[in-house]
């Protein structure tokens, strides 16, 4: 995964934490081969906007291709509906990972956000993905307004951003859901 894409151990530990911020509530799912842990997802219940988050995901490298990620993935989407009410389940991929083209053509989501980042904060170095969703339960993804309400909570609830207003990352991603919409390659 690199050094640059994990954050530092304290603000993982507010990640995880229920204690935070009551709008949002983590999840977080393991698999297990005898008592070693093989695989988590951690994620969140966006409660403001019935949106879920997947902020980790990792799978040793000997219990990959077994449907151990899938399998986890499936098991958050659940919980996240059935005892979070969420609709839908975002996640910043890189397009040129498989796990993007597996979202994309296998598991229905949406690409909201071609020229999304991953912001500078808590450790992490900035990065160019995009925001996928992912509807659950028949749920739906967001429109255009729900999508930048999206990206507002994740950069303040999950980044833990207080002053979106002069963070650059979030500025060149508003300014591309502007560029996007404009020459109707809304996303």
């Amino acid at each position: 995964m690199g050094i640059e894409s994990v954050e530092d151990l304290r603000s993982f530990r507010r990640t995880v934490s229920p204690r935070i911020d009551p709008s949002v509530l983590p999840r977080v799912v393991c698999a297990f081969s005898d008592d070693e842990i093989i695989g988590t997802v951690v994620g969140v219940a966006l409660k403001r906007l019935h949106a879920g988050f997947i902020a980790y995901s990792a799978v040793k490298e000997d219990s990959r291709r077994y449907g151990i990620y899938a399998t986890m993935r499936h098991e958050l989407l659940r919980r996240l509906a059935q005892d979070d009410g969420v609709q839908y389940v975002a996640s910043e991929l890189d397009q040129q990972d498989w796990l993007f083209q597996k979202y994309v053509n296998q598991w229905n989501a949406t690409v909201l956000c071609e020229r999304y980042e991953q912001p500078e904060a808590q450790g992490l170095q900035a990065k160019s993905l995009s925001l996928v969703a992912m509807p659950i339960d028949n749920g739906a993804t967001p429109d255009a307004v729900e999508i930048v309400n999206l990206i507002r909570e994740i950069y303040r609830s999950v980044y833990g951003i207080a002053d979106l207003d002069t963070n650059e990352s979030f500025l060149r991603v508003m300014a591309s859901l502007s560029t996007d919409e404009s020459s109707g390659l809304t996303n």
